[in-house]
């Protein structure tokens, strides 16, 4: 997955995981994208598994694959996770989401949606694994044009409604 180049017009609005801090852009917050740490209930029941875990032998863990590592929860996983074992590797969260209901293991999933899940059980909160901000960005001179200001409005509105924060 690539990202695209906005000086090159590439895109006239894009989001982001980390704030621009070169180039002639405008900036808006548009929501933090929270992260938790989940299993399976019946993985957790299995291993006796309670929330706020710090111990991770002898458990299984599903993360991502070589290319992604070094996102999403992937370098908390590394940090934290070194006494277990790799159930998975994959390139997709919905994989993993899967996977981890399946009761392959531990992963690191998005709480918006993993909460949502009854099969699922968050052992760790975003406070303890990752919360990122997400960033609405678009070249300066293209807020000019009506349209593209109408439409980053509309996006942050949207991402603060999403979020519950006012």
């Amino acid at each position: 997955m690539d990202l695209v180049n906005l000086s090159r017009r590439e895109a006239e609005i894009a989001l982001r995981g980390v704030r621009p801090t070169r180039g002639d852009f405008v900036v808006r917050r548009f929501s933090s994208w929270n992260l938790g740490l989940y299993a399976a209930r019946s993985y957790a029941t299995a291993r006796a598994i309670e929330p706020g875990l710090s111990d991770f032998s002898g458990l299984d863990i599903i993360t991502w694959n070589d290319e992604y590592t070094h996102v999403r929860g992937g370098p908390w996983l590394v940090e934290h996770a070194q006494g277990a074992s790799i159930a998975l590797k994959a390139n997709s969260r919905r994989i993993h989401h899967i996977a981890c209901a399946a009761g392959l293991g531990l992963a690191v999933l998005p709480c918006k949606v993993a909460d949502r899940d009854r099969s699922l059980v968050r052992l760790l909160s975003p406070e303890s694994v990752v919360s990122i901000e997400l960033w609405l960005v678009a070249p300066r001179d293209l807020l000019r044009a009506g349209r593209i200001r109408a439409v980053m409005d509309f996006l942050a509105e949207l991402g603060t409604r999403s979020s519950g924060e006012r």
